[in-house]
């Protein structure tokens, strides 16, 4: 069964060193491929895990690409019934225990069930974006049995019942019965990627300390290249001017972002809900088997290449939809913020009035007195669980703006509770009464646009972060430009036209945010200008800028949580419109547009010749007279 896809780098074991000539359709040295289930023994096609015979003194047997929420990624193969590699493969071991810190909300910790959602989700989407990428194994709905590798023999083996000790000399690959599933193998990820745009060579797969051995268009962006890592990637051939190829690596960025964000978008529209888990690790690059003279930097496409992180609550008596990160609160640069804002304390709630509504619901009209004001943004909730007469109780509250209270005082009204005669009687009782030492903590509301808010993040590592200037200190500069262009000149102003603006009234933020940043060469902000066109480059700035929610008045999200309730994939909409425009104009500064050029030419010879024959007669008429 032979592959189409290019990473034909699997060496089977043999007994002698393999060359390089037949080292495309084999395992690597040292390396064996154990039937993943005793059922695939006799199955014509065969989903396989790749172990090491000997273990790395760092990474073991297993060859751990990856972790996922929820899960880890091994390398593995297909082989068929002659035991030939047909292709590599990525195999998606579920392992719930991943996720054990706990969320906010009461303590709410995710169970089975929403890791198998989350899980399963995960897997719809990508069956949906790019169903070759997904290749079925019959545990994706079936649990594989809880296995380990045993050494020897070399095998993998079923774990020993649950309360009886695995031997010591086993690697579990699966502790408890897990989904599990096979997809394409993409070992390049999309800041490996950049980096090759940018003049880098790709470091390759490593196991521990050993490096994999890869075949086609990625021996060509390893570091096993041997004069020019980029060898046939791209488009331009020149290398004596560096300023000339930076059209093309400012068009490969943009069509890397652009899809990107579809396959997120994508995601979220599959899902229905956000992911949470979005970083430049969350992609892997398609680089299929190009054309013949096409560049193959020119079919790289970025997949998503991991499951999603948002776990969804319900709030009793509101049909408000509420995520937070399954997986707990994680500090990263692509997080806006903490999703679990510290509690306030204990406040004391008064409640004011017993509002009936008209579909058996109640809303409690409110003042919580903290030891500091409470501020929410515009979609955020307070939680509030006083002590009543029956137990406990869980209430949600929005913030009541625009009142004047004493300090440390928040207006506050419930969303509509449903309650029964018994509960509404005690609320009214307790109207006007202090309730002391209620737990209190705000609710962010949190969507799709925190992963626009981590698209916006790698966008500015695209475009903004080279050797000389970090991520962090990229992404403060970015940030710090959207809040003086939002605050230049008249809000009708166009934001292109006030981020030149601002350049222009001081010269540090070419030299912060200038297009010499793309490439890893050294270059100074004027040189990539002249090839990289200023209003280009502007243009771009402000589609980033757009992507931060609620960082100015031009971001094309006013929080975290302005998405539509049931069409969260449409916060994607103004990026991917942006990025559309700007691929259009990024290609015109590379194929040139033939017909176009003869038209113009036309013109102005037809311009010239009539200044000719004017002169001419000009100067026959000058003859004449005298």
């Amino acid at each position: 069964m032979p592959s189409e896809h290019p990473l034909h780098s699997i060496q089977r074991p043999m007994a002698q060193p393999t060359t390089h000539a037949d080292s495309e359709h084999t395992i690597p040295e040292g390396y064996t491929a154990l039937a993943l289930n005793a059922r695939f023994e006799s199955s014509p096609i065969t989903p396989c895990l790749i172990v090491r015979n000997e273990p790395d003194p760092a990474g073991g047997r297993l060859v751990v690409l990856r972790s996922v929420p929820f899960g880890r990624v091994l390398l593995g193969a297909l082989l068929d019934s002659s035991g030939a590699l047909c292709e590599p493969v990525e195999i998606w071991v579920q392992d719930a225990s991943t996720g054990d810190a706990r969320p906010p909300l009461a303590g709410r910790s995710p169970t089975q069930a929403d890791v198998d959602r989350i899980w399963s989700e995960s897997l719809g989407a990508a069956r949906s974006t790019c169903p070759s990428s997904v290749i079925d194994i019959g545990f994706e709905d079936d649990r594989l049995p809880a296995c380990a590798l045993r050494p020897d023999p070399l095998s993998i083996a079923p774990l020993p019942e649950q309360g009886e000790a695995p031997p010591d000399d086993s690697e579990p690959i699966n502790p408890a019965p897990a989904l599990v599933h096979a997809r394409r193998f993409h070992p390049v990820s999309l800041d490996a990627l950049l980096r090759v745009y940018e003049g880098e060579t790709w470091a390759g797969v490593f196991h521990g300390s050993a490096l994999l051995p890869f075949a086609g268009s990625l021996r060509k962006i390893s570091q096993s290249a041997v004069v020019e890592p980029v060898e046939g990637g791209h488009l331009l051939l020149s290398r004596r001017d560096v300023s000339s190829r930076l059209s093309e690596v400012v068009h490969l960025k943009l069509r890397m972002l652009a899809d990107a964000i579809e396959e997120v978008a994508a995601a979220v529209e599959s899902t229905k809900g956000p992911l949470f888990a979005i970083d430049l690790d969350s992609f892997r690059v398609d680089l299929s088997r190009p054309g013949t003279g096409v560049p193959y930097l020119w079919s790289a496409r970025a997949r998503l290449a991991t499951t999603g992180d948002a776990l969804e609550v319900s709030l009793d008596g509101s049909e408000r939809r509420q995520f937070i990160s399954a997986s707990g609160d994680t500090t990263s640069i692509f997080r806006p913020e903490s999703a679990t804002p510290p509690a306030a304390g204990g406040a004391v709630l008064r409640i004011r009035e017993v509002i009936e509504q008209g579909d058996d619901t109640v809303v409690i009209d409110a003042t919580a007195s903290t030891p500091e004001r409470v501020s929410l943004a515009e979609h955020d909730l307070l939680w509030l669980k006083p002590t009543l007469g029956s137990g406990p109780v869980d209430l949600y509250f929005r913030l009541e703006e625009g009142r004047t209270l004493a300090e440390g005082e928040s207006r506050i009204r419930s969303l509509p509770l449903n309650a029964d005669q018994n509960a509404r009687s005690t609320f009214r009782a307790l109207a006007g009464v202090p309730i002391a030492e209620v737990p209190l903590r705000v609710l962010p509301q949190r969507s799709s646009p925190c992963d626009l808010y981590a698209l916006g993040v790698i966008a500015t590592r695209a475009f903004f972060a080279d050797q000389q200037q970090t991520l962090p200190v990229a992404l403060d500069q970015v940030m710090s430009l959207a809040r003086r262009a939002g605050e230049a000149g008249a809000p009708e102003t166009a934001l292109v036209d006030r981020i030149s603006a601002v350049f222009e009234s001081d010269p540090r933020w070419l030299e912060s945010l200038g297009p010499h940043r793309i490439v890893s060469e050294e270059l100074s902000a004027p040189e990539a200008l002249r090839g990289i066109p200023f209003q280009l480059w502007v243009d771009i700035l402000a589609t980033v800028c757009r992507m931060f929610p609620g960082l100015s008045p031009d971001s094309s999200c006013r929080s975290l949580g302005d998405a539509p309730a049931h069409a969260p994939h449409r916060v994607f909409d103004t990026a991917k419109r942006d990025l559309n425009r700007l691929l259009v104009c990024s290609r015109s500064l590379i194929v040139v547009d033939w017909e176009s050029n003869r038209e113009v030419h036309s013109l102005i010879r037809d311009h010239m010749t009539g200044l000719a024959d004017a002169r001419s007669a000009a100067g026959a008429a000058e003859s004449a007279s005298s």
